[in-house]
């Protein structure tokens, strides 16, 4: 009786990961999920002023010399007209304005990636000291034997011991 209720409370018992779910299809259902959102993260405009270019667009036209020959009985007359050279100067000013919208809820989301990921690397850390500081300990036990290791065969070499 008592493995029956234990296993009736177990498996309904309060399960977050289902509120929360039921909870967003609340939302989504009754269309206040982006009011939410928009309400808690607003979008960020940045207005950034420009500087102004000056354009100038200069066209020179003519320089046109033009030949008249009028012809009369006994005399020609030959008629010379010149064009003074035009000039066409155009000016042009252009400002760039750049507007920046900014997605804080993105940018609330990355940072909360990027926190995790800082304690994920900082809890690696600590565990790669760890495992150096052990490393570097088995070495210097392995240089101690290979020490005694060492005096054991020069003293067997030099017959001072015996064993």
């Amino acid at each position: 009786m008592t493995v029956t209720m234990l296993l009736i409370g177990v498996f309904t018992s309060c399960n977050p990961q289902r509120k929360i779910q039921k909870a967003e299809r609340v939302l989504k259902d009754n269309n206040a999920l982006a009011k939410i959102c928009a309400d808690e993260f607003p979008v960020k405009e940045i207005y950034i002023k420009g500087d102004s270019v000056l354009t100038l667009d200069t066209l020179y036209i003519g320089g046109e010399v033009v030949y008249d020959t009028v012809e009369t009985k006994d005399t020609v007359t030959i008629t010379i007209t010149k064009t003074l050279p035009a000039k066409v100067i155009t000016k042009t000013i252009l400002v760039t304005d750049t507007v920046v919208k900014e997605n804080t809820a993105r940018v609330a989301d990355l940072t909360n990636i990027v926190n995790k990921k800082d304690t994920e690397i900082a809890v690696l850390q600590a565990d790669r000291d760890n495992w150096k500081a052990k490393a570097k300990q088995r070495f210097w036990w392995l240089m101690v034997l290979a020490g005694a290791v060492g005096a054991y065969i020069l003293l067997k070499v030099k017959k001072i011991i015996s064993f």
